[in-house]
């Protein structure tokens, strides 16, 4: 499926998932991307066993979403690494080892293994800066991948909806505003309020289409994010899964695409 090219809303920088500057914070390149202009930062850093070491980032960040670690040339022996903090500006690591059940039976002393040299380590921390100047939608999709992440599952899920809902309105009333003034846009949003009739109605009257022309964007929406919404704003209890998580993910991710990629009615 084609994707149309991203906008950085902090830096204007514009590419697709997978380009230089374009990186994604879930692990996969196919997922919501992060601008190089200070959401992700990584770097190296020597780490003895058993000591600590500052990171510095080079800018202070607003959210922190996930650190990294990743030891390098470790085989043969225990060598564990973490964060002891995670500041905005900042982070420290430690680092030590550990004998496994499988070197006690064979009689390796782990001492013996440790390195004399530093090892170096990976690091990579991924979050946002300029929380006030995002829009409110990505700030709701930010908070989905974060509770998708730590497996609470039903508020991931919902809160991809709601990303989904406030980028819908938000797109709607400036094209509205565009083509008919701020008063008769305010008047329209404010009367349809359901996300499915903004998604027909007045998508079309904007862009001269409506999000079900494009089934293929339309149905994992629906299916995915809309129904399984509506069930659990309701108070239904739904047991939900890492993979059905994911599905709403793609689906909101591919429809702000085909949505934010539509041209002025005529």
């Amino acid at each position: 499926m084609f994707i149309p090219l991203i906008k950085c809303p902090t830096c204007g920088h514009t590419g697709r998932p997978g380009e230089v500057n374009f990186n994604s914070t879930s692990g996969s390149e196919g997922h919501f991307v992060h601008c190089s202009c200070g959401t992700s930062e990584s770097g190296k850093v020597g780490l003895s066993v058993g000591r600590s070491a500052e990171i510095k980032f080079s800018r202070k960040f607003d959210v922190i979403g996930e650190t990294i670690l990743v030891p390098y040339g470790t085989e043969g022996f225990g060598f564990y690494v973490k964060e002891l903090y995670v500041g905005r500006d900042k982070m420290r690591i430690l680092s030590s080892i550990w004998t496994t059940g499988e070197t006690v039976q064979m009689g390796i002393d782990p001492a013996a293994t440790i390195p004399v040299q530093p090892v170096e380590v990976g690091w990579s921390v991924c979050g946002l800066v300029d929380t006030d100047r995002l829009p409110t939608w990505r700030l709701h999709f930010y908070s989905a991948i974060i509770q998708h992440r730590n497996g609470l599952y039903r508020p991931s899920l919902l809160d991809y909806a709601v990303s989904f809902e406030v980028f819908l309105e938000a797109f709607l009333r400036e094209k509205l505003t565009a083509k008919l003034g701020e008063t008769t846009s305010d008047y329209l949003v404010r009367k349809v309020w359901r996300v499915e009739e903004r998604a027909k109605e007045l998508l079309e009257l904007s862009s001269g289409k409506r999000f079900s022309d494009r089934s293929d964007v339309y149905q994992p929406w629906d299916e995915d994010v809309r129904q399984i919404r509506n069930r659990l704003s309701h108070g239904e209890i739904i047991p939900l899964s890492h993979a059905d998580v994911e599905k709403a993910h793609q689906a909101v991710y591919q429809a702000i695409r085909w949505v934010s990629a539509l041209q002025p009615a005529a």
